[in-house]
This record gives C-alpha cells, structure tokens and sequence, in this order.
C-alpha cells in the first residue's frame, strides 16, 4: 500500500457529496422537528430558529441540537469542497502563466 493522498479533486467530490448529504440530514432533522406542529416560524426562520437553545420548546431540544449539528457539520464541508474546487480552477487558469515566469515550482502542477 503506497502512502499517497488522494488527488484534491477526489477530496472536492468527497466534501461536496459528505456536505450534501449532511444538508439532506439537517432538512429531514428539521422536518421531524416540525410535525409536532409548524414552529414559531416559517421554514426559512425555523431552519434558522435551529441555532437557538429552546426555540422548539424544551422538550424538543435533542433533536433540536442533532438538527443543527447536521446544518454546522453540512456548511463546514460544503465550504471545504467549495474551496478546494476554487483552488483547482485557479489552478488550471493560473498555471500557464505561472510556467511561462518560472514560478512553476510553487506547486500548481500538483493540482493536475
């Protein structure tokens, strides 16, 4: 077994599937927060609502924390895959000029 990281580009797919899926958590997390009755508020302002301690009442605060443990989680590796997909096109935009000055040794061709 080699000793390699994955290409980023596997690692951008990854993050981006991961966060999805976690986003795709917290809206069935919030669905089921929601059947015991529809909330203070709409469902922009109850998805929002999520980060406040106690805004479903108390006796829904577990699933009220698991909620948005999956919205915290979800944003994180979405901005992970969105950085990492910004750095592979900087890359390949970039790397022709940076080749032509000899700065090819800054470690854009490692983004191939």
């Amino acid at each position: 077994m080699r000793n390699e990281l994955p290409a980023l580009a596997d690692l951008a797919a990854a993050a981006l599937t991961v966060g999805v899926l976690f986003v795709a958590r917290f809206a069935f997390a919030l669905r089921r927060l929601r059947m015991g009755g529809e909330g203070p508020g709409g469902t922009i302002r109850n998805a929002w609502g999520v980060r406040t301690a106690g805004y479903f009442g108390d006796d829904r605060e577990p699933e009220r924390r698991h909620a948005s443990w999956q919205l915290t989680i979800g944003f994180a590796l979405l901005a992970v895959a969105i950085a990492l997909y910004g750095w592979l096109v900087s890359a390949s935009v970039l790397e022709p000029f940076l080749a032509q000055g000899g700065l090819a040794w800054l470690g854009w061709e490692w983004s191939a």
